[in-house]
């Protein structure tokens, strides 16, 4: 299983409450769909199998490649990923620019993972299931949200703070 994060924003409260959430689940995986928001974000992943992708409001790169590389190991960190996990093909981008296209127009994709938006969703287009867990932070009065998947049943969880 797999814990999907996005748009912290630097709220290390929400963070940490999800996170916490996910470690009483035993999910050891974490990805998190960019507007990371701060060092201090990253830094609650130690411990996680954790990757991130880089948002539009995560402007100071190298900040943040050196809090992941720290927290995590290198390589976690950049504009997309695409990670193989339990024998499913999975990519992420954080949604804003038009790399997002591009890959949800791919077919070599099981899930596509986003974020930017700040709105849910978790919908099936051809052979793909793209899931935006919504937000953890940010300005935008809505729920706070994160997803688990379960990439073995094909299953996706959205859990609410």
């Amino acid at each position: 299983m797999i814990g999907i994060v996005s748009d912290t924003h630097g709220n290390t409260d929400n963070a940490a409450e999800a996170l916490d959430l996910l470690r009483d689940r035993s999910i050891e995986t974490v990805i998190h769909c960019g507007d990371i928001g701060g060092a201090a974000v990253v830094a609650l992943f130690a411990g996680f199998d954790a990757w991130f992708v880089l948002g539009n409001v995560d402007r100071d790169y190298q900040l943040l490649a050196d809090a992941v590389r720290n927290t995590c190991g290198t390589g976690r960190l950049a504009q997309t990923q695409r990670l193989e996990i339990g024998g499913k093909r999975i990519a992420v981008c954080h949604g804003h620019t038009g790399e997002f296209d591009r890959l949800r127009n791919a077919s070599d994709i099981d899930y596509l993972l986003y974020g930017h938006t700040h709105h849910r969703k978790n919908e099936r287009v051809g052979g793909m299931r793209m899931i935006n867990p919504g937000a953890l932070g940010g300005l935008w009065r809505q729920s706070r949200s994160f997803a688990i998947l379960d990439e073995q049943n094909d299953e996706v969880q959205v859990v609410e703070l």
